[in-house]
């Protein structure tokens, strides 16, 4: 994108994941109010994808951020994004 070009302050990045949430929870909120399984429905397949991760501290600490970004696009209490 042309802004990233010219990013003078280094803000591209952020701008950019922060546009990306904001559509995400609108489309997540709208899909809730048609199908209110939606939010649990898409939170299991994020546990379905984490299940075989190992132990090991670096699979731990991208399921751990995983889990809280999908509770933050889905609004659901108890997890700040990461």
């Amino acid at each position: 994108m042309e802004n990233e070009v010219n990013d003078k302050f280094g803000v591209a990045s952020g701008a950019k994941k922060k546009a990306i949430y904001a559509t995400l929870q609108a489309l997540v909120a709208h899909a809730m109010t048609t199908d209110p399984t939606f939010s649990d429905r898409l939170v299991s397949s994020v546990e379905d994808y984490l299940t075989p991760l190992s132990d090991a501290e670096q699979d731990q600490d991208f399921a751990a951020r995983v889990r809280a970004n999908i509770h933050h696009i889905v609004g659901s209490p108890g997890s700040e994004a990461v």
